[in-house]
């Protein structure tokens, strides 16, 4: 269904196919630096699916807040939140770079915290473009989106290297298609821990070969998502090893010669 919509309010304009994130076939998992304690750091150190592990991740750089509900006295409707134990910043009404200085890293103890009926539009741009994988790769995510609670949703659509919106928006819905991160986060926004999912999202869920950076919007009724974004290179394929390629070369050899000498039979009989 196509989708077009605008606030004056906000001032924003999507316009895009309006999708709920379809199944995937495989899910991965990840590694983290600990698990035990919700309210440390936690350092993502890789992703797995099948038997394959990557490690190369592609951290957000820049950030744009488009707009955002009205804020009470006290709060803003989206935060820079932190785990108890860990050093950062924790405030309400971040700046656009303390928003991308939270994103900035691999600590998923750092996240964006949404009032509960907090509202705002995103901008997130990676430090490199992402482009769909190699067909090696193909089974596996450009974008890791993880989310505390898993209790909320999130609008996403790709951005074009000018930061113009590009492709489907996705509504990624809460409890659906989400992961199990194997751990559980404790912040300074809240009293005890919530177990944390992640999305896994393919370019080809977005509609688009390649992307530079995220639009992230949240309405009131997405129940105050909090979340950390991540994307994943997958790279080149891997080069078969050369033992492999020889004993390639030598079954082809084998079964050629094999043919000609089946050919010379049939010709030396029919001369007989």
């Amino acid at each position: 269904m196509m989708t077009l919509s605008c606030s004056p309010v906000r001032g924003l304009l999507i316009v895009g196919s309006l999708l709920v994130l379809p199944a995937i076939a495989s899910a991965g998992f990840v590694t983290l630096s600990q698990t035990s304690d919700p309210k440390a750091d936690i350092i993502l150190q890789s992703y797995h699916i099948g038997e394959r592990t990557y490690t190369n991740f592609v951290l957000v750089k820049k950030a744009k807040l488009l707009w955002q509900s009205p804020p009470d006295d006290v709060n803003g409707p989206i935060s820079v939140d932190r785990g108890d134990n860990v050093v950062g910043l924790n405030k309400e009404r971040p700046t656009d770079s303390e928003i991308a200085d939270n994103q900035r890293n691999l600590n998923l103890g750092l996240i964006l915290d949404t009032e509960e009926y907090g509202a705002f539009g995103l901008k997130l741009k990676f430090e490199r473009a992402l482009t769909a994988p190699l067909r090696c790769h193909k089974d596996v995510p450009s974008v890791l989106i993880f989310e505390r609670g898993q209790n909320s949703d999130l609008t996403i659509q790709g951005l074009d290297a000018d930061g113009d919106p590009i492709g489907h928006v996705l509504h990624l819905v809460r409890g659906e298609n989400q992961t199990s991160a194997g751990f559980s986060l404790d912040t300074t926004e809240i009293s005890h821990s919530q177990p944390v999912g992640f999305w896994e999202v393919h370019l080809s869920q977005l509609g688009v070969s390649s992307i530079h950076g995220l639009l992230i919007t949240c309405e009131a009724e997405y129940h105050g998502p909090d979340f950390k974004v991540i994307g994943l290179e997958p790279g080149p394929c891997e080069a078969p090893e050369p033992t492999s390629v020889a004993l390639g070369w030598l079954a082809l050899a084998s079964l050629g010669l094999s043919r000609l000498q089946r050919l010379g039979r049939r010709w030396w009989g029919l001369r007989c």
